[in-house]
């Protein structure tokens, strides 16, 4: 089985190009409008993917992403033969990582029209938790391997290693996609499926 962990205000639509090999979890069989964080959330997607699953590719996009390394910062088991985190910042992104899509007007429009409506499923703390992020130093701990992969906008390899400023662990991998944003496994999906 593989799963795919989608971002807060997505729906299943965005990923449906993974719909034929993935699992996509966009929350919306779970009450998120009484969490406090998201790191409650975690707690409910581990009980039901997790806990009497094994997974062989799962990928968490966003603040799906983040729910992946809530899970293995407080030592939850999750078996996964690969674990692929797509544009989840452990703490406030710099300034070129912080647009949704590259240079496509129209896939912007779609998603700040999805996540407009997606917003009201959700708790305002559950934002709150996400504005308020830093797990630098928590992510030193994990000892699964991890591929991280960012959107690289218009930067070279270097520029982008650079303005990520990313924790060094050696359970890590950072992989860049060209000419993408924050969604950038919608956006290439041919070059995001090479890195998986």
């Amino acid at each position: 089985m593989n799963v795919l962990l989608g971002g807060v205000l997505t729906n299943k639509e965005m990923y449906k190009e993974y719909s034929d090999n993935y699992v996509i979890e966009t929350y919306h069989d779970f009450v998120c409008t009484n969490l406090n964080s998201y790191q409650e959330l975690s707690e409910l997607v581990y009980e039901k993917y997790f806990k009497d699953n094994e997974i062989d590719i799962l990928i968490g996009h966003s603040m799906g992403g983040l729910i992946i390394l809530d899970l293995l910062i407080k030592n939850y088991d999750i078996k996964a033969k690969k674990i692929v985190i797509c544009e989840s910042y452990i703490s406030e992104p710099n300034e070129p990582f912080r647009n949704l899509v590259y240079k496509n007007k129209i896939l912007e429009d779609k998603i700040l029209s999805m996540m407009k409506s997606e917003r009201p499923l959700f708790s305002s703390l559950v934002f709150d938790s996400l504005r308020q992020l830093d797990i630098r130093k928590e992510l030193l701990n994990i000892s699964k391997s991890v591929t991280f992969v960012y959107g690289m906008r218009d930067m070279d390899q270097e520029k982008f290693i650079n303005e990520l400023d990313f924790i060094s662990n050696l359970n890590f991998t950072i992989k860049g996609i060209k000419e993408t944003s924050h969604f950038c496994l919608v956006e290439n999906k041919l070059d995001f499926e090479s890195i998986i």
